[in-house]
């Protein structure tokens, strides 16, 4: 076993099972990790077959400043047909701050369009990336 834990949670990215290489892009994230190497294994996790992985690798890459593609992957997650998948998606451009201005005009506009063309009250879904932004953004509705 490696006795570097950043060299295990790279190699983690890669495992067969989704919940493990989600944690192990999210101990990334958590742990700043900005090498090269690491960043090219958050990279090619952007393709990985799990909404989840995906997320959080873009929120890892977008908080290093690496942001074209990580925002990419978060807008296609906003237009996604899962509530969870377009809310995990929210959160995260959220908590990116001014490095994600982009994705958050996006939120707004999106969001409007998918309250009309659903046609369902979403239990007030609508109003939540309202919430969501309403820091960010300085709205008071």
């Amino acid at each position: 076993m490696d006795a570097n834990p950043i060299a295990r949670q790279r190699k983690r990215l890669s495992d067969a099972d989704a919940s493990v290489r989600f944690w192990s892009a999210a101990g990334l994230f958590t742990n700043g990790e900005q090498s090269s190497t690491s960043m090219a294994a958050l990279r090619r996790a952007l393709e990985d077959p799990s909404e989840s992985v995906r997320a959080v690798a873009a929120r890892a890459l977008c908080a290093s400043g690496d942001c074209e593609r990580a925002l990419q992957i978060l807008d296609e997650q906003m237009a996604h047909e899962e509530r969870w998948v377009e809310l995990r998606a929210v959160h995260s451009i959220r908590h990116l701050g001014s490095r994600a201005d982009l994705g958050r005009d996006r939120i707004v506009e999106h969001h409007g369009a998918v309250a009309s063309l659903r046609g369902r009250d979403f239990f007030r879904e609508a109003d939540f990336p309202q919430w969501v932004l309403r820091g960010p953004l300085g709205r008071k509705n």
